[in-house]
């Protein structure tokens, strides 16, 4: 697959590559700390998966994560 992937434009390449975001691209993408991050994770609040060490979480959680926070006053 990396070498189909080296065919791509630079911009497909990322596309594709950004199946499941770290604890730092996921926290920069909800505009929150790392801390406030896996505090979230701790209570339950987000969903992540676990591959071996690392922890991971789909574009699809982080979307849940906000519409769950979302306050309609």
């Amino acid at each position: 697959m990396a070498k189909d992937l080296a065919s791509l434009p630079p911009k497909q390449e990322k596309e594709l590559t950004a199946l499941l975001y770290n604890r730092p691209e996921a926290a920069a993408k909800l505009a929150i700390s790392v801390r406030t991050l896996d505090e979230q994770m701790a209570a339950g609040n987000l969903k992540f998966c676990r591959i071996g060490r690392s922890i991971r979480f789909r574009p699809a959680a982080l979307e849940d994560f906000i519409t769950a926070n979302e306050t309609r006053n």
